[in-house]
């Protein structure tokens, strides 16, 4: 387990050494909280705590030490300075941002940093400064935006303290910390049993030869390697190697756990998309395979004399039933319904891990996801912050140079996200034109069939003596026979046009297209400010991260369009 502080003081002061007490305590009261959830039960090593400490130059720099020193922390500072005055630092890592300190946004971008590096940030007033003019008041606010908790500690007057996570001012109490902490950090990481789930390979292997047949028609774009995310790219001198490491292997997890339940959960619902078809036609076989069969190929016995005719009726109603049955367990299987959850969740968690990858590289920032996000599931926020914080501090120098190889890998991102969705439109767009198509023509024969089934159904009567529709052919009269096929053309030609419909429907391939269509113009818009910016030589960290979090935005759009989508789905009884 990693804890991560951020702290804002009076730049350069001595702090009584009362304060630097009160502060120590504080961090301790709020690792020990912390330290109930340390162990396997909720994914943690149960191995001591790491607390790593963040500030900015601009916010403090002397008084951290002796505070981290007290909690046994690891420092990190933010700063504008480079070389001889950067090493001048003692902190264990120093983020050397490629912006002027006397810069207007220089406030800003290191506040920000700060604020998303952190589990909770501690404000150091002395009481007399105007508070809404001054530094930490930009702190603050960061920390309202991201809601992302704090202290407010009176320097002066020590019994003052004010613990936030989602107001202004709320007064101190271990019980507002120990509540936040539990929010943080009480999900349980449960061991889901992974039992068989009945038929599932049959899902598989029906939905994998459905779409093989779209699959080699839709015209190939081309991938662009995405370098990042080679595990090749790890090279032995780069900094961040092991958060590199550590971080592609928590994506490489998460995307193979999203490929396997999103295949499996697909093709849970295509079969579900058939069934309506297959119970017809079992049911049709039940209701007019003695007749139909008995008059066009004679009576055919198996044992004991029966007429196989009506042993295969007697099947085509038993199977009918079966598969009702089959359908209503699925319907209450967790193991299914968990299939979607699990698509969703590990294809977000996946999402976010690629677009982290490549902003951590360069230690460029990006938002968190916010345990209290409405739109994000609780526990794939904890997650999240879970691997995210497991990072080991790092010292970058964000030079231009630096951002240029910044600005590369995520062009390299982009143009593989849109070769991907590029695919899945020309795909989609394939199946949901031709199972139109199927559908529109099914739809009009089973129209005039049942049409024609009603007229005959009027007319027989009329004609059967004239006509000598009375006469048996192998036991069965012509008349039974016409109005048998009859019924049967017109429950099972309805029903075939329906299938390409539910096909479409439940499956929702249209819905796939159009989410693709959407995913891919929007990774062009930031393709087209990336190109811009980089045509322009104005790649600052500022401007890099922006894009980062753009691409972020556009991931967790993604995310609530497929929780919504999915949340209206299932294997549903029939």
């Amino acid at each position: 387990m990693c804890v991560n502080f951020g702290f804002a003081g009076s730049r350069n002061s001595v702090l009584p050494q009362a304060v630097c007490e009160k502060v120590s305590a504080l961090m301790k009261e709020f690792l020990v909280f912390a330290g109930k959830y340390n162990n396997r039960t909720y994914g943690f090593s149960g191995e001591d705590i790491r607390c790593n400490l963040f500030t900015a130059d601009i916010f403090c720099t002397e008084e951290i030490y002796p505070i981290a020193q007290a909690v046994g922390g690891y420092t990190s500072i933010v700063t504008s300075a480079y070389g001889d005055e950067a090493k001048e630092l003692r902190s264990d890592a120093v983020i050397a941002l490629d912006v002027k300190k006397h810069n207007l946004s220089y406030p800003n971008i290191a506040a920000e940093y700060v604020v998303n590096k952190s589990d909770a940030v501690f404000l150091l007033w002395d009481g007399k400064q105007n508070f809404q003019e001054g530094i930490l008041w930009t702190v603050q606010q960061f920390c309202k935006q991201k809601k992302v908790p704090y202290y407010l500690l009176n320097t002066e007057k020590l019994e003052e303290v004010s613990f936030s996570a989602d107001s202004y001012y709320v007064s101190y109490t271990p019980e507002n910390v120990r509540n936040y902490v539990a929010g943080l950090y009480d999900y349980e990481e449960k061991v889901k049993k992974e039992e068989p789930i009945p038929m599932s390979s049959l899902w598989v292997k029906l939905h994998d030869r459905f779409i093989r047949k779209y699959k080699l028609k839709a015209d190939a774009v081309s991938f662009v390697e995405d370098q990042l995310l080679s595990g090749d790219t790890i090279a032995e001198n780069m900094k961040n190697a092991k958060n590199h490491a550590m971080l592609s292997a928590y994506f490489s997890h998460y995307d193979q756990k999203a490929i396997e339940a999103s295949s499996l959960y697909r093709a849970s619902i295509y079969f579900r998309s058939i069934l309506p078809m297959l119970t017809t036609i079992f049911i049709a076989i039940g209701f007019y395979a003695e007749t139909v069969l008995t008059f066009l190929l004679g009576e055919h016995t198996f044992l004991f004399g029966m007429n196989c005719w009506v042993m295969l009726a007697g099947i085509g109603f038993l199977i009918h039933a079966l598969l009702n049955r089959y359908a209503g367990q699925m319907a209450k299987n967790p193991h299914v319904e968990r299939l979607k959850d699990d698509f969703v969740e590990a294809r977000f968690i996946a999402e976010y891990l690629r677009v982290a990858i490549h902003s951590e590289s360069y230690g460029i920032q990006i938002n968190n996801i916010s345990v209290k996000d409405s739109l994000v599931d609780k526990h794939v926020a904890a997650k999240l912050h879970h691997i995210i914080r497991q990072q080991e501090p790092v010292s970058y120098v964000q030079n231009r140079d630096v951002m240029n190889e910044a600005a590369r890998n995520f062009e390299a991102l982009i143009v593989d996200q849109k070769a991907y969705h590029g695919n899945c439109i020309n795909r989609y767009a394939l199946i949901t034109q031709r199972l139109n198509k199927l559908a529109s023509a099914f739809y009009l024969a089973g129209f005039a069939i049942v049409i024609a089934r009603g007229f005959l159904q009027f007319i027989v009567p009329f004609v059967s003596s004239g006509m000598n529709l009375s006469v048996a052919v192998h036991g069965v009269k012509i008349e039974s026979f016409i109005k048998s096929f009859a019924n049967m053309l017109a429950l099972v030609m309805p029903a075939w046009a329906s299938y390409f419909s539910t096909k479409l429907s439940m499956n929702g391939y249209a819905w796939l297209r159009n989410n693709s269509i959407k995913m891919k113009s929007g990774f062009e818009v930031i393709e087209a400010k990336l190109h811009g910016i980089r045509q322009q030589k104005n790649n600052s960290y500022q401007i890099i991260s922006d894009v980062a979090n753009d691409i972020m935005q556009l991931t967790r759009e993604d995310y609530t369009g497929w929780y919504l989508r999915m949340d209206a789905q299932g294997f549903t009884r029939l």
